[in-house]
């Protein structure tokens, strides 16, 4: 196995990384590179070490990738992993960062393609489980920091001691879904940024506990507004009815009344949504958590024609 802070594994996979890149690579080449790379994490992930970040480098590659079936291929490898692999990429903070980035690609961060709608509701599935680790205590260590790693201004400090570390996992998820909500596309009616609205609601009300008010205001403040109003100055639709005189300016007041509650874990009704959304997408080896639970629920019921929010 590779020695600790040793780069070997990153250097010797970086090669991948190229060709993934490259325009002209052929798409059986690239998809041998994701076989390969598949096939190493299924035989060798506990010293794969140092590699893991070059290996979601090539993961979200895919997910940008203008074959389908390469993008198909990386979310299945991305599904094994977070199977298999979960508790070892939660002992470095910076895999795990890496981890929730590459989840979020497959939501958004493509170019080249579309992706179908289906894959993108998986990936969201994806970022929910992430979130569902760091609530539950799994990540943990320190940060080396750098570029992309950022926490929360106003909190005392970027990366400071344990929770600055969880603020800065936190503030990845939540600022890749509250971006997700208006710059995702896919499927009818905006289905992709429904999703990803829904998914960022299902985190935050599952988890929202876990933050302080001085949190919770860093969120709204740094993440989800910010991302609301770019969303709302974006949005090219008709207008169907004022609801302010300046929505922009000010308080969000374009928002006439709070969604209804979401039925809690022990509701019956939820427990029957759940278990029906999880026999019909693709079913996983681990124990879905609080979160990831309650975005399947609410992604079936958007592919249904309803608007996820699961109140009756």
């Amino acid at each position: 196995p590779e020695l600790k802070d040793f780069n070997f594994q990153r250097i010797f996979l970086k090669p991948f990384v190229v060709i993934m890149e490259s325009p002209n690579s052929r798409e059986d080449v690239r998809e041998l590179i994701l076989r390969c790379v598949d096939n190493m994490i299924r035989a060798l992930a506990k010293n794969i070490r140092s590699g893991w970040r070059t290996i979601f480098s090539i993961l979200m590659l895919s997910a940008s990738d203008s074959s389908v079936v390469i993008a198909k291929l990386g979310l299945e490898i991305l599904h094994r992993l977070l199977d298999s692999c979960l508790p070892q990429l939660c002992t470095v903070v910076e895999d795990f960062l890496a981890l929730v980035k590459t989840s979020l690609s497959f939501v958004y961060g493509y170019s080249a393609a579309v992706l179908p709608p289906g894959l993108q509701m998986r990936a969201l599935c994806y970022v929910a489980c992430c979130a569902d680790a760091v609530a539950s205590g799994l990540v943990h260590g320190g940060i080396e920091g750098g570029p992309g790693v950022h926490g929360y201004a106003g909190l005392g400090g970027e990366g400071g001691g344990e929770r600055g570390v969880q603020m800065c996992i936190w503030k990845a998820i939540i600022d890749g879904l509250s971006e997700g909500a208006h710059e995702a596309r896919g499927g009818r009616g905006g289905l992709a940024q429904r999703g990803c609205a829904c998914a960022l609601r299902a985190v935050l009300l599952r988890h929202g506990n876990l933050f302080s008010a001085k949190e919770w205001r860093c969120i709204v403040e740094q993440s989800v507004r910010p991302a609301l109003v770019r969303g709302i100055r974006r949005d090219g639709s008709g207008v169907g009815g004022l609801f302010s005189r300046s929505p922009l300016g000010g308080e969000l007041d374009l928002v006439r009344e709070a969604p209804g509650k979401v039925p809690g874990e022990e509701d019956e009704r939820f427990k029957r949504i759940s278990m029906q959304a999880q026999s019909e997408g693709s079913s996983c080896a681990r124990v879905m958590g609080k979160a990831e639970g309650l975005v399947e629920a609410m992604l079936w019921d958007l592919r249904r024609g309803g608007d996820g929010s699961l109140v009756e």
